[in-house]
């Protein structure tokens, strides 16, 4: 604990009122001692007097110094109390404090030469060999932006490339459904396709938010996980974000008053973004870190500065949104995906997030006619680069691809199918038990059954219907039941 300017100076206090108490006190015995001589060796009545008058001084230079003494001391000892008070509880918010607590210890970039991270102060510009490198992937990933904004090739109503004319027709017949855009390229990597796509999606304010045609579902959505956050954290905690993002959810952990953040993601326009995000919270009462990395395909712990990895680590709780189901690209990276969750998690810690759900997309495959490969309506669509398998059965369970459209969100992104049962049993190898499994709307359903007292979140957060119900409707209720929820806990060993 850092020692206050007020407590040192009260400590001074006591400490010098002491000493001068001291010192006075044998001024008397001096000075009575004196007199006494000079009252047995005959002395004028006049001295004694004068000696009476030096005394009475003293006596009262001693009662103020005592006084000082008391006053001193009865401070100290309700700064001691208060001390005390804060190591054994948490100290009470200050509403009108906007401080955030201190960081972890975090060493410097120079240093450690972190690759593809960043640090807190991402606009300072310096000529280390770590910050050229992150220049020349802005670079980079500028010249895909423009490449992506490019005007396709081809022409409307033609066929594109590697579609067939069965393809061209289907899609004719489903004219409700809103098309994924087709760039004309050749095949990107997935990881360069999902940076670049999530790099080039601007971030536009509250107002603009609320405007969007399919802000239902992006509340909805942001309910579900405000759920999550309040069922499997707890105030105090530290927490791992692995895909933050842009930092949407920094509001739901503020309100879940936990100790420590650190935001990990792919795309490092939207790391920039969600560190301005924390930066400008009126309220900050936890720490965050953010960085640019990749949170699957590598050890996470390679990323992050060692120090602080050594200081907060195992964390709390491992929050993964939307976007597992890239790990599922191959084993190798799926894998790793839970290497790394398992070893940043403390024992009795929670993994939880949201995934596509394998039983949603087996049952949409189902329905599809013979040579179709794509279904949605005018929120979302699916799209299977290949022709899926008809009896729902994934196998191998990994490189199933689809690419996912979402109005205002998502614009024709490669995706992977998340065999469920596969990811729970391949979890348990990390020490990883299942403790919660369900879509989007039983998960609605049952909270706020078992919770009346959300439907004044639902209230807040604006989940609700044409008729001033709780809940979702129409198109926007079919793309938000795509999805599932789930919670795992770390086990011992």
């Amino acid at each position: 604990m850092v020692v206050g300017i007020e407590e040192i100076s009260d400590s001074d206090a006591a400490a010098a009122a002491l000493m001068t108490l001291a010192g006075t006190a044998a001024q008397v015995a001096e000075v009575t001692n004196e007199q006494q001589i000079k009252v047995e060796t005959g002395s004028g009545s006049s001295r004694i007097v004068d000696e009476h008058k030096n005394v009475d001084s003293l006596d009262r230079a001693i009662e103020q110094n005592e006084t000082e003494l008391q006053a001193a001391t009865a401070v100290a000892q309700h700064h001691d109390k208060s001390n005390d008070n804060q190591v054994e509880r948490k100290p009470e918010r200050d509403s009108k404090s906007t401080t955030p607590p201190p960081s972890p210890p975090r060493s410097s970039i120079r240093k450690l030469k972190r690759p593809g991270a960043r640090s807190t102060d991402y606009r300072r510009r310096n000529t280390s060999p770590h910050s050229q490198d992150i220049e020349l992937q802005r670079k980079r990933h500028r010249i895909e932006q423009i490449e992506s904004q490019r005007p396709n090739k081809t022409s409307t109503g033609s066929i594109s490339p590697g579609t067939s004319n069965n393809d061209n027709r289907n899609s004719n017949n489903n004219s409700h459904i809103s098309q994924p855009r087709s760039n004309g390229r050749s095949e990107e990597h997935v990881d360069t396709v999902v940076r670049r796509h999530y790099n080039s999606r601007q971030e536009v304010g509250v107002h603009r938010r609320q405007s969007s045609p399919i802000i239902k579902l992006k509340a909805y959505n942001n309910f579900i996980k405000a759920i999550l956050i309040k069922r499997f954290s707890n105030p105090g905690d530290i927490v791992l974000d692995l895909g933050c993002g842009k930092g949407g959810d920094l509001g739901k952990w503020e309100n879940a008053r936990i100790k420590g953040y650190i935001g990990v993601d792919i795309a490092d326009i939207s790391i920039e973004q969600a560190q301005d995000r924390y930066n400008t919270m009126r309220r900050k009462y936890f720490w965050a870190e953010f960085f640019a990395s990749d949170a699957f395909g590598i050890p996470i712990a390679s990323r992050l500065p060692r120090d602080m990895y050594q200081a907060v680590f195992p964390v709390d709780v491992i929050s993964m949104q939307f976007c597992l189901h890239y790990a599922f690209e191959t084993e190798a990276k799926a894998r790793q995906m839970l290497e790394n969750v398992s070893r940043s998690l403390k024992r009795g810690g929670k993994f939880f997030g949201t995934i596509p759900s394998s039983d949603v997309i087996k049952e949409g495959i189902a329905k599809l006619p013979p040579g179709q490969k794509e279904w949605g309506n005018s929120v979302y669509n699916i799209r299977f680069v290949s022709d899926p398998p008809r009896n729902g059965v994934f196998r191998p369970p990994f490189g199933h691809k689809y690419t996912f459209y979402l109005q205002d969100a998502v614009e024709n992104v490669p995706e992977y199918v998340v065999p469920f049962e596969v990811f729970r049993a391949m979890a348990e190898d990390y020490k990883l038990e299942l403790l919660y499994r369900k879509g989007f709307h039983e998960l609605f359903q049952d909270e706020t059954s078992e919770h009346p007292e959300y439907f004044n979140l639902c209230r807040r957060m604006g989940v609700t219907k044409n008729d001033n119900s709780y809940g979702i409707e129409g198109d926007q209720r079919e793309a938000a039941g795509f999805y599932l929820a789930f919670a795992f806990e770390k086990l011992a060993g």
